[in-house]
């Protein structure tokens, strides 16, 4: 099971064009943790993989922490 590169992808939230992406590179098995400030500053994508991955298979888990809401 190889895996390669992937390119996490932010974008200011709400998008601002003016402003530039801001780029991640994740090695192969790479764990990103993202604050909530981080979550609510940026929209984030995990960005396909290049034609030259042996199989183009992926795979992105999501794990949250659901606060119950205040009485």
């Amino acid at each position: 099971c190889g895996g390669g590169e992937r390119l996490l992808a932010f974008t200011w939230r709400p998008r601002e064009p003016a402003k530039p992406m801001l780029d991640l590179r994740l090695p192969h098995r790479c764990l990103v943790t993202m604050s909530q400030l981080c979550n609510d500053t940026y929209a984030h994508a995990l960005l396909l993989g290049s034609q030259n991955d042996e199989d183009g298979v992926r795979y992105n888990l999501t794990f949250r922490v659901m606060q119950p809401a205040a009485a």
